[in-house]
């Protein structure tokens, strides 16, 4: 009984202290979490405004091995013009920075080059002010994991509060409206060219305008001498003397009397150089009927691979996107034999670099047999081919019928014109036999006899029957042949 006690009350300890650790390192691990903070400058900005904000994340001691971050704001308020990845911890991303000024959301993902253990970078936002009024730019969906487990170890996130106001002197406005060009109508497009015009539209009351192309969207361009124009231009040319490859911003400010507006800024993407040179490999199936499977990528410092066209020999290009050709293109469907492949990488600005190969191919496919094996019914027969074979079938089917009643009837017709012919011409010999049958009997009466006027008048009347018989059975058959031509 002693023994039973003592037990239980050691195993009542243990249990006290289990506990009191798990209570008191709870805490401790809590506290340890990662967050996230949005930092800018300033929380007041004027309306038209560009300004920035760095996504922040503090491991706390954590080992942190990949991140998946989204924003939301309030798009009403705000419109992202930009986002940079310059000095990010991140080193290979999952998911591209994007963002939407429709739904008010940002979204990026990727994995960092080391452990990530002190405060960093991890994206820099700019942002323009659009409406009057307090927009909160705050972490929705999160994940981070550390190196050594599997768990979401985010804890909070600090969001910002952004107070939007009215722009001084009523000078300023919506850049859209401002500043618009055909050679570069989309500030978050990337473009291939340094050349072309922005037109501008200045506010009534202004006076006098500045001009700057900066690498920042906060540069003052009045501070600038060289860079005010007055009278106010209505057009200003860009080329590549002025800018260069890489994001720029145009700023504009305009003075009413001697007030000057707040910046107005517009970014210019322009990339003017093309990936960097590539080379295709081939590597050959393990198996003795498989195809080569080809690999090749290559890098823009600037605006970053869109896609690449892929072309073998004389065949159709296939498209593949940037991701997709990270796991290299394999060969198939074609015959044995050596064939130039060509890669063709754009970027996102319309740059190109191409890359050739002599590939060998000698999996013993042939065309004939791939193409009777896959080769069914519904390849050939289409609703519009089927529509198609019927109106042909029925079109045919009528002209045959319609031929084949004309022929009957024209064999028809002839064969009753032969047969309406010898009618004729058996009756004009039975006729003419009769007639002269009856003459000479006639003539025997006469000469053995003196007829009596009975006599004669039955004579007589059997002449004139035998003339009207032979007149109407002429008629008749006349009447059908003059029918049958």
């Amino acid at each position: 009984m002693n023994t039973f006690v003592t037990t239980a009350h050691t195993y009542f300890i243990l249990c006290i202290g289990v506990s009191s650790a798990l209570l008191f390192f709870a805490p401790l691990q809590s506290l340890q979490a990662a967050t996230l903070q949005l930092v800018a400058d300033n929380n007041a900005y004027a309306i038209g405004q560009t300004f920035t904000a760095e996504v922040l994340i503090d491991p706390q001691a954590q080992n942190i091995a990949s991140a998946e971050i989204s924003l939301e704001f309030d798009s009403q308020l705000l419109s992202v013009v930009d986002i940079q990845k310059a000095n990010s911890a991140i080193a290979t991303w999952t998911t591209e920075p994007t963002f939407s000024n429709g739904t008010g959301r940002i979204t990026f993902s990727g994995d960092m080059s080391q452990s990530v253990i002190a405060p960093a970078t991890l994206i820099t936002i700019t942002f323009r002010a659009v409406a009057t009024g307090t927009s909160l730019v705050d972490f929705s969906d999160v994940l981070l994991q550390a190196t050594d487990a599997d768990s979401n170890i985010y804890d909070t996130g600090t969001p910002a509060s952004f107070v939007i106001t009215a722009a001084s002197a009523g000078l300023f406005s919506d850049p859209p409206t401002i500043m618009q060009s055909q050679s570069f109508p989309n500030p978050d497009t990337w473009y291939g060219s340094a050349e072309g015009v922005f037109r501008l539209s200045p506010p009534v009351a202004a006076k006098a305008v500045a001009i700057k192309i900066s690498t920042s969207s906060s540069e003052i361009p009045s501070a600038d001498e060289a860079a005010i124009f007055e009278p106010i231009v209505r057009e200003f040319r860009v080329s590549a003397e002025n800018v260069t490859d890489g994001i720029q911003y145009i700023n504009l400010q305009f003075r009413s009397d001697d007030d000057w507006s707040e910046v107005i800024s517009r970014s210019l993407k322009i990339d003017t150089v093309s990936p960097a040179p590539f080379a295709i490999h081939s590597q050959s199936s393990r198996m003795t009927d498989g195809f080569p499977h080809l690999s090749f990528t290559t890098t823009d410092d600037l605006s970053g691979i869109d896609y690449y066209e892929v072309v073998v020999a004389d065949s159709e290009p296939v498209v593949m996107t940037a991701d997709e050709a990270r796991f290299g293109y394999f060969l198939k469907d074609i015959e044995d034999g050596t064939y130039v492949v060509t890669v063709v990488a754009y970027d996102r600005a319309g740059n190109t670099r191409e890359s050739q190969m002599t590939v060998s191919v000698s999996a013993g496919w042939t065309a004939s047999n791939d193409a009777s094996g896959d080769m069914s019914l519904w390849t050939v027969v289409t609703p519009a081919s089927a529509v198609s074979a019927v109106l042909l079938t029925t079109v045919g089917f009528l002209i045959w019928l319609l031929w084949s009643t004309r022929k009957k009837s024209l064999l028809r017709e002839e064969r009753l014109k032969r047969e309406t012919q010898e009618v004729e011409d058996q009756m004009s010999k039975i006729f003419s036999a009769l007639r002269d049958e009856i003459y000479d009997q006639i003539n025997t009466i006469n000469q053995s006899k003196k007829l009596t006027k009975k006599e004669m008048a039955a004579v007589e009347g059997l002449h004139q029957a035998l003339t009207v018989s032979e007149i109407l059975i002429e008629k008749e058959i006349n009447d059908v042949k003059s029918i049958l031509t």
